[in-house]
Parts: C-alpha cells; sequence; structure tokens
C-alpha cells in the first residue's frame, strides 16, 4: 500500500481511485497517540463528500480513532471479521445492498459485537428509521447534518 501524510491525517493511494484518507488524528489526542492507544472506527459509505464530512468529524474528537473505510456491504462484513471496529458509521444508501441489509448480516454473522452503530442517511423514512431501531443501531441521523453533532455522536458512542 502506498500511504502519504498531511497534516493530522495519513492518506492511502488507491489503484484506479483517488487518494483516499484512512486515519484522522486529533491534535488533542497525541498522548493517546504517543501511548498506543487508539480505536477503529468503520465508515461504510460510498459517497466520498460524506467520507470527508467523517473525517473533519474525528479530527474534531478526543480520540485517536483508526478509519477503516469500506464502499459495499460484503465488504463491511469482512472488515468486521478482520478488524474488530470499536465503532461503526453506517450509511443507508449504497450500490448493491443497504444499511439494513449490513445491519441484517451483521447481527447474524456477530451477534457478540458490542461496536455501537451510528446509522444515518439523507433518506430517513419512518420506516426506515424505525427498523434501523430495532437491528439495534445506537443513533440515527438525518443526513446533512452538522460536524458537530457527528463529532458529540463519536464521543458519545467511541
Amino acid at each position: 500500500m502506498n500511504y502519504r501524510k498531511r497534516g493530522h491525517l495519513l492518506w492511502q493511494a488507491v489503484p484506479n481511485q483517488q487518494l483516499l484518507p484512512i486515519i484522522a488524528v486529533s491534535i488533542h489526542s497525541m498522548n493517546n497517540t504517543l501511548s498506543g492507544k487508539k480505536k477503529r472506527l468503520l465508515l461504510v459509505d460510498d459517497d466520498m463528500d460524506t467520507k470527508t464530512f467523517v473525517l473533519l468529524a474525528l479530527c474534531r474528537t478526543q480520540t485517536y480513532f483508526e478509519c477503516i473505510q469500506v464502499t459495499r456491504v460484503a465488504d463491511a462484513l469482512k472488515a468486521c471479521n478482520l478488524h474488530n471496529p470499536d465503532l461503526i458509521l453506517l450509511d443507508y444508501h449504497m450500490p448493491g445492498l443497504n444499511g439494513i441489509d449490513f445491519l441484517k448480516s451483521f447481527r447474524k454473522t456477530y451477534p457478540e459485537s458490542n461496536a455501537p452503530i451510528i446509522f444515518y442517511s439523507s433518506l430517513l423514512t419512518n420506516d426506515v428509521k424505525r427498523e434501523a431501531l430495532m437491528l439495534g443501531v445506537n443513533a440515527v441521523i438525518a443526513r446533512p447534518g452538522s460536524v458537530a453533532t457527528l463529532t458529540r455522536m463519536i464521543e458519545e458512542f467511541g
């Protein structure tokens, strides 16, 4: 993998895609970084603008997060197995399977997981919100939201 550091972000060069930010470090969390404490956040979203939005929120947190990014439900399930995330940020609308499909598969495959899940979408209906809550998400956020709101949610559940 080809990595490049820019400011407080570590970026990964992915073949046939643009440069993707993969790790966000809060300035306030440098003590945790130096002592080796970090948490893993799994970001499941196919939208680059949202990924940037999430990374802005991560930079404002008091915790050091390693951010694992995937764009498809199948990849998200594999990432859960490989990385055992401490927090999952999950979009509803993605190509192929959606966020609800991920939740159903995740609960069947990893019933012992205690990873909090923040579910979000710009297309939230009451039915989708109700189903996500029934599947055990910890928070539901309508998008677009504010960086401050997302930062607060990450701090609360991360």
